[in-house]
């Protein structure tokens, strides 16, 4: 991705607040994101390239980019620390630079591990939410 999106790249919401991340001292390559669907969520920009095109156009599912969207929402309701989404290959330590205070997770094992999988599931997350919302507002 040459330049910071003036979209969600994970619900397309326009008119987000972007910021590039100084990460492992060296420079800038983490994508912060603040978006009013899906809450704060930080990415590697390179990695950002094996999820979006050039254009913006998600190279993920429609389904797929929902879920995450929806789970990156969760956490900033629960206010935990935020994710920190991992699209690529996994790669060395070398290569990973953390930011503090987020959770580093890749995408596709959160929306594999997390995303309910039945009626009983989903009925569960369905009370956690909500319970999120009356005692934040």
């Amino acid at each position: 991705m040459a330049s910071e999106p003036d979209h969600c790249t994970l619900c397309g919401e326009k008119g987000v607040s972007t910021t590039k991340i100084r990460s492992g001292g060296r420079f800038e390559r983490v994508l912060k994101t603040d978006c009013s669907a899906c809450g704060i969520f930080y990415a590697d920009i390179d990695e950002l390239a094996d999820f979006v095109e050039e254009d913006g156009r998600r190279k993920a599912s429609p389904e797929f980019s929902f879920r995450l969207s929806v789970l990156c929402r969760e956490q900033n309701l629960a206010t935990l620390s935020p994710y920190y989404l991992r699209f690529g290959k996994e790669r060395g330590d070398e290569d990973y630079f953390p930011v503090p205070g987020t959770y580093s997770v890749n995408a596709q094992d959160l929306v594999k591990d997390r995303w309910p999988r039945n009626v009983p599931e989903t009925l569960d997350r369905a009370l956690i939410r909500t319970s999120f919302i009356t005692a934040s507002g």
